[in-house]
């Protein structure tokens, strides 16, 4: 014969089944849409890699960022980068100068010295043709600087923006900030759309294993100013 604290036992046996049922099922749960999310980063970064997959070799806790193909690809950045293109060319036809990408013609300053020196009318001292990344580098470093007098920014200000090393490793957030300052300097009838951004996806390795989070780099803002 079955008392009533025998069901009371069994009813409570079974809740607590159902209870760990539903616990076990909403873990599962989490951990698929975690595995998902992994595998999402993993595709993106995937999709980034160069002919030399060795270059993202990391270290334990180094640090290596990548633009995400979609947000380079968005009708923005690419309105952006054709605009930019047009301008450059028509300042540099005078030189029968074509530029035709934006990371691969102006990452070593030869041309970008070019543009500042015909749209300021100054002649800056560097040297026409410099193979070398040292002479390459600081060529960068004393076109920045002009670029900083002219615009009449500070160093603080301009290196939290672009920087010579950042714009000779062909970093497209870096160039495109830098572009985008110096065109409302001197073509200030040039419009730009607000809140243009790059997704930048930065992969860390910890403990042996790569980390991914995502991160916004605007090139223009919804308001943006120079400082006095």
């Amino acid at each position: 014969m079955t008392t009533m604290a025998g069901l009371k036992s069994h009813d409570s046996i079974l809740s607590k089944l159902d209870t760990f049922k539903r616990k076990r099922k909403a873990r599962l749960e989490v951990e698929e849409l975690n595995k998902e999310s992994r595998q999402a980063i993993e595709m993106a970064v995937s999709a980034l890699t160069t002919d030399d997959p060795k270059q993202y070799q990391l270290e334990e806790g180094q640090e290596r960022s990548f633009i995400e193909k979609s947000s380079q690809n968005s009708e923005s950045v690419k309105n952006l980068v054709d605009k930019l293109l047009t301008w450059i060319n028509n300042e540099l036809s005078e030189h029968r100068i074509l530029v035709r990408d934006i990371q691969e013609d102006l990452y070593d300053g030869q041309l970008l010295q070019k543009l500042v020196e015909k749209l300021a009318k100054i002649k800056l001292d560097h040297p026409e043709l410099t193979l070398s990344e040292i002479g390459q580098l600081q060529r960068l470093r004393g076109v920045l600087q002009t670029v900083n007098e002219v615009l009449h920014v500070s160093e603080t200000w301009a290196s939290q923006r672009w920087t010579a090393e950042r714009i000779h490793q062909k970093d497209l957030v870096a160039i495109l900030r830098l572009l985008v300052v110096i065109a409302r300097q001197f073509k200030p009838e040039m419009r730009f759309q607000a809140g243009i951004f790059l997704t930048v996806i930065i992969a860390r390795k910890l403990n042996g294993k790569l980390e991914y989070r995502y991160e916004r780099e605007y090139i223009t803002e919804v308001t943006e100013t120079l400082p006095g």
